[in-house]
């Protein structure tokens, strides 16, 4: 019996060990274990419950609940990463060698309701109190009673001190959430370079808002920037590198360049001017500077590049008045410390240009412009360097005469014959004046295959002036065209400006057939197409035995080039415009021939309706319906058609209402039933375009 009762006795001893270390506990244990916190077994009943006969009790099992957790969390980490699949796969693709992981200092803040100080200059005018307080202060300065004041103390208004800017860290700034930057990702190095001096071909050099040199210096230095955040994982800069608005300038100048590529059809584009566009309100809130009157001008420009001159008219009037409010327009601003901190000259290349512009598109829409010639200080600075401008500031000044001579807002149009010469000869000085190297010799002086990428833009700097020239000359004889019995009084002038509008539509022929200047810049060219064109149809009209017949190689010329119209730009929905009133007054004024006036009421066969639609110029089947709704849209060639058959009708009807070559004042006077009394309607049709 000893070894039974001594094994035991060896087996704890060798056991003891084992026992100091912390047995394993159970996953859970039931409540009377948990509330005095002591080992339980986990079974049911654990054992001490059993031994003190206490009720055993376990808390309910959670363990499914949580695998379902972790299970839900799962799927949304799956269905997260599948978004951010499908949003990055919408993004521009970009060259693998400078895709930015992330862009610090380049963040912009177009929701961020700030306004930053200036140093540009406000201009106040001799009526504000600002004005008779500046005097009595410079007063009292000049006796030595006041100290010098400080540069924007009555010319600047007092604006809240501007936001710190804040320091984006790395994961800030997911390439997602980075507007300012967007289209530098679809858009490489080279290719950015091109498009800034495609701007100084096509823009620049007319309008010179911004250097050329210095925006290739900012695009190197953007895209450097963007080349080494790509290939290294340095912490990023806390100074930014490039200011939000010369970005957003970089952009405006890229979105121009794509448009006089694309003939002002570019999707690349018109996603940089969306980029841009929410900074762009924010900066209408701001006070007056020389940036943001940059930025908007380049608006102006791009509006004008995919044929939407009403908002270039309006946009470049709020640059106008930006300018007027920091006093561009006044010699003595450009001695202030802030223009002088920008630089004189970039200042005055931006107001010269802001002003030819406001002038050019005030024509172009009929509408008045935004600041009169005479409200600029005469000793005011003249841009240097820039020919073509200075030529376009004298070029404005005979414009704004010749567009209060032809009526402006007025009704009447009353001939002044010795005005309309003395304008006339003013045009004619002016275009002498011009330099040399941007004058045309003679409309067919440019020569076939004469043309390449390196004389491009004097040719097209060559032609636009020399259709100015000829834009003047003819808008100060309006008033000739409105009336027939004018024409009959003024034979010689009316002569004179259909020989004028004939010798523009060769022009343009010329230089469609020579070169691709007319085809790649067809928005800029076809307010002369289409003013010319005018002149001939109205002459044409009051005037047919004159007129229709030496005029109508030209009408086809026009018709030709008015075939490659976009139906939507605005020229051409100004011209369909007229069209359609011209068909409507067409019956009037007796341009169906005899069979069509006697033709029955009655409806008519499909074939015979559809050559009475051609016989009167009208479209056949379903694009009946496109005259009736201006909503829809017609192709130039329609246009053409149209046009030339009210010509040829016009012509042909002059026969049946006896001879009108005499020209007699007395038999005119009388003759105006050939348009049966509808030539003040013809006129107030078509002087838009005139």
């Amino acid at each position: 019996m000893v070894p039974p009762a001594s094994q035991p006795e060896n087996n704890t001893t060798s056991t003891i060990p084992e026992k100091r270390k912390r047995t394993k506990y159970v996953n859970k244990a039931c409540k009377e274990c948990k509330r005095r916190k002591i080992k339980c077994g986990g079974q049911q009943p654990c054992e001490r419950c059993r031994r003190h006969e206490l009720e055993c009790e376990y808390a309910a099992d959670n363990v499914n609940s949580d695998s379902q957790n972790i299970e839900k969390l799962l799927q949304q980490v799956q269905s997260l990463q599948s978004r951010v699949e499908s949003l990055s796969a919408r993004r521009p693709s970009t060259s693998p060698d400078w895709r930015p992981e992330y862009l610090p200092g380049l963040a912009s803040t177009p929701n961020r309701d700030r306004m930053r100080s200036t140093h540009a200059p406000s201009f106040h005018g001799p009526t504000t109190s600002i004005f008779d307080l500046g005097i009595a202060r410079k007063s009292l300065r000049d006796r030595g009673i006041t100290e010098l004041e400080r540069p924007g103390d009555f010319t600047q208004e007092p604006t809240p001190v501007a936001s710190p800017s804040m320091t984006l860290h790395q994961d800030e700034l997911l390439p997602f959430f980075s507007p300012p930057v967007e289209p530098f990702w679809a858009i490489g190095r080279e290719e950015a370079l091109r498009l800034c001096r495609v701007y100084q071909d096509e823009m620049g050099t007319m309008y010179p808002v911004i250097e050329l040199e210095a925006t290739i210096t900012q695009v190197n230095r953007l895209y450097d920037h963007l080349g080494s955040l790509s290939s290294s994982r340095a912490p990023p800069s806390p100074v930014p590198i490039i200011k939000d608005e010369d970005i957003n300038i970089i952009k405006m100048a890229f979105a121009c360049a794509l448009t006089a590529e694309k003939s002002g059809r570019s999707e690349l584009a018109m996603r940089i001017f969306r980029n841009v566009r929410d900074a762009l309100a924010n900066l209408m809130w701001r006070p007056a500077d020389i940036q943001t009157a940059i930025i908007v001008t380049l608006v102006s420009i791009f509006f004008f590049q995919i044929d939407e001159e009403a908002l270039a008219w309006r946009m470049i009037g709020l640059v106008q008045r930006m300018c007027m409010e920091l006093g561009l327009h006044r010699a003595e601003t450009y001695s202030e410390a802030g223009i002088v901190a920008l630089g004189e000259h970039k200042a005055s290349r931006l107001f010269w240009s802001v002003y030819a512009l406001d002038v050019r598109w005030s024509m172009g829409t009929g509408m008045p412009n935004h600041l009169d010639f005479m409200d600029i200080e005469p000793t005011l600075p003249r841009p240097t360097g820039e020919p073509y401008l200075n030529s376009m500031i004298d070029y404005c000044r005979i414009a704004q005469k010749a567009w209060r001579f032809a009526g402006g807002a007025s009704t009447e149009y009353a001939v002044r014959v010795e005005e309309m010469r003395f304008l006339d000869w003013q045009a004619m000085q002016w275009y002498e004046s011009i330099p040399e190297q941007l004058r045309l010799p003679f409309p067919e002086s440019i020569e076939e295959r004469s043309v390449n990428d390196t004389n491009r833009r004097i040719w097209r700097l060559k032609s636009l002036l020399y259709l100015r020239g000829n834009m003047i000359r003819i808008l100060v004889r309006r008033p000739i065209l409105l009336r027939a019995e004018q024409i009959s009084q003024h034979l010689v002038e009316a002569s004179t400006v259909v020989d004028i509008a004939k010798a523009s539509i060769r022009h343009l022929n010329h230089l469609n057939k020579v070169s691709d200047i007319y085809k790649l810049q067809q928005v800029a060219f076809n307010w002369f197409l289409v003013s010319a064109l005018a002149v001939l149809f109205l002459a044409a009209a009051h005037a047919p035995a004159q007129f229709s017949t030496c005029c109508k190689d030209e009408f086809n010329m026009a018709l030709e080039l008015v075939e490659g119209f976009s139906m939507e730009s605005y020229v051409s929905r100004r011209l369909w415009r007229s069209i359609r009133h011209l068909r409507q007054l067409a019956p009037q004024m007796g341009f169906l021939n005899q069979g069509q006036a006697s033709a029955p009421q009655e409806p008519a066969p499909a074939a015979n309706m559809a050559d009475t639609r051609e016989s009167m110029g009208a479209p056949v089947s379903g694009t009946q319906t496109c005259l009736q709704d201006g909503n829809l849209q017609v192709d130039g060639a329609q246009m053409s058609r149209e046009l030339m058959d009210m010509y040829e009708a016009m012509g042909e009807s002059a026969n049946t209402f006896g001879d009108q070559n005499s020209f007699n004042s007395n038999q005119w006077a009388s003759s105006d039933n050939f348009m049966l009394g509808n030539g003040a309607d013809l006129a107030s049709i078509l002087k838009d375009f005139l």
